[in-house]
């Protein structure tokens, strides 16, 4: 126990150390061998007197806990057995079956599928349950003692005991450990038979790579009229892969991104080194809220130095900087260093995290303006504003309620349990509708609205206090007419739900590529974007020039 507690005390020691090398002046380093010394003194009593037997290890974790706790969210201490998420991030590969997990209703189910990779060649779907895996019953494990058990050795095969709905008895499957590499472009393809489209998912080390790869491939049997770089929900990644990125656009030597640290800690500026490969084709980049960090660095690049129309929503606004900082005993902290900058010289953090006070934070106030290139206003500290706003279409309340309620997901595990394949031409028609009705109302799945169960609630609180009779009387009334007003809802929205149920259906039948293809077929931001390449309001509004109406 003794030595225990001296090893961890020195682990605390060093971090704490390594922290202090940073240091400007003796102030400070007075202040940390103080604050040391006193969290060394409460450590050692701590483990050493407490009237009941307390492991160092989680001592530790809960004091750096409370260290990070009122900092930036990014900032975050890894332990070692969780930095091949790092390396994940990096590279994009990792060792395992090629499937991702979630947590629905308690049980570890199978929610993505990665096209080419043994969980998916040996036939799992979305949608599956996973009950065993080898001899170990994992149907409720957390994901992190999941992973304990996904972990491993390339080309052992692991026994897999799948649920899935429909099916009376489990499905075995053995599938094979495999070195699994993520794609960064997960779709590219010819749209109005001039337009290159590029939907790029996230930034790591082979990213620049395969977005140049893919535009190569696209532009080389025919000339093409402009390019769509796609980065919607993509959260970012590498800060080196998007000025790579950049740089296939814009000129050599020109300023992509600037980091700004403590006391001139951390200061650099990225310059594109190569000559562009792409230099005047035109160009959109496509936003979303769900578009950060790398993503808004690419976009304000572009944005900035007029090289792109930027269209869609404002992006998520993250403009922190993380690095990975060594620990010892494999650890690692992954610590907020710096802020970025784009090239007009503005910084896109949205959420201010200054005050310490994460149950306080707010988004910055200050909005300065800014110019492009060419005298073009833009903003800073609200993420990327894209040149022109295009609002996605949005599904009514009632369908987003089915959605988040995993009702659209559960039933197409339901209707596609027993099927071992789908119609080309398939569609939803009026009797998977009302199968879909009759499932959601049934009490197996027991779907309740928001207004369903703040009812329950009231209901449950009536009977504990015991209201009269009438009161009982008209709150089951209201429950019958809440459930009728479902019915209601169920066919005013029926268009939106019918298309929500075949998506999620299809995707226990298509691969991950092939629903990306289906859904670009159908995305109205991607024909905007085309045609905006395809006529001269792109030079104009690139141009800052006026339009016939007098507005820029």
């Amino acid at each position: 126990m003794k030595s225990k507690v001296i090893k961890v005390t020195l682990l605390v020691f060093i971090i704490i150390v390594s922290i202090a090398i940073t240091a400007f002046n003796d102030d400070n380093y007075f202040k940390i061998n103080k604050n040391f010394e006193i969290f060394g003194a409460v450590f050692k009593e701590l483990s050493s007197n407490y009237v009941n037997d307390i492991s160092p290890d989680i001592l530790l974790q809960n004091g750096i806990e409370g260290m990070l706790k009122n900092l930036d969210p990014y900032t975050v201490f890894i332990e070692s057995n969780e930095t091949d998420e790092i390396e994940v991030i990096t590279t994009g590969k990792y060792t395992g079956f090629g499937l991702s997990i979630s947590q629905i209703d308690n049980m570890n189910v199978i929610t993505g599928l990665q096209t080419g990779f043994p969980a998916q060649k040996a036939g799992l779907r979305i949608g599956d349950k996973i009950f065993k895996l080898d001899t170990t019953v994992v149907l409720n494990l957390g994901n992190d003692l999941l992973k304990n058990f996904t972990k491993g050795t390339p080309g052992a095969l692991v026994d897999f005991k799948i649920i899935r709905d429909g099916i009376k008895d489990t499905l075995d499957f053995k599938i094979k450990r495999d070195l699994i590499s993520l794609k960064s472009v997960t779709y590219s393809e010819i749209i109005n038979d001039s337009i290159a489209y590029v939907k790029l998912e996230r930034f790591s080390n082979e990213s620049a790579q395969e977005v140049k790869n893919s535009l190569v491939s696209l532009t080389k049997h025919r000339k093409i009229s402009g390019i769509i770089l796609d980065l919607r929900d993509n959260p970012g990644g590498l800060l080196d892969a998007a000025v790579r990125i950049c740089e296939l656009f814009l000129p050599q030597g020109t300023l992509i991104v600037s980091t700004k640290g403590k006391n001139g800690n951390r200061n650099y500026n990225y310059f594109s080194q190569n000559l562009p490969i792409f230099p005047n084709t035109p160009l959109t980049v496509l936003i979303n809220e769900g578009s950060a960090s790398a993503s808004e660095i690419v976009a304000g690049a572009l944005q900035d130095m007029d090289r792109a129309i930027v269209l869609g929503n404002r992006s998520f606004g993250k403009g922190l900087v993380q690095t990975i900082v060594e620990l010892p005993y494999k650890n690692e902290l992954k610590l907020t260093t710096a802020k970025y900058y784009t090239p007009s010289g503005r910084c896109i953090q949205r959420l201010n995290y200054e005050d310490n006070d994460k149950n306080k934070i707010v988004e910055y106030k200050k909005t300065n303006n800014f110019s492009t290139k060419n005298g073009r206003k833009v903003l800073e500290s609200k993420g990327i504003t894209p040149d022109s706003i295009i609002i996605e279409e949005k599904i009514s309340e009632f369908s987003k309620e089915l959605v988040f309620s995993n009702a659209i997901f559960s039933f197409a595990n339901h209707y596609s349990g027993k099927l071992q394949n789908i119609q080309n031409n398939f569609k939803v028609d009026k009797a998977i509708l009302i199968d879909f009705s009759n499932y959601v109302s049934n009490k197996k799945y027991n779907y309740q609205s928001s207004e369903m169960k703040k009812l329950s609630e009231i209901k449950l609180l009536a009977q504990n206090r015991k209201y009269t009779e009438e009161t009982l009387l008209e709150l089951d009334a209201l429950e019958v007419s809440l459930n009728k007003e479902r019915k209601i809802q169920l066919d005013l929205n029926k268009n939106e739900i019918s298309e929500l149920l075949k998506k999620e259906i299809l995707k226990r039948f298509y691969s991950y590529e092939d629903m990306l293809k289906y859904e670009v077929s159908k995305d109205k931001l991607i024909l905007i974007s085309s045609e905006f390449l395809l006529n001269q309001q792109y030079k104009k509004i690139l141009a800052n020039q006026k339009n016939k109406d007098g507005s820029n």
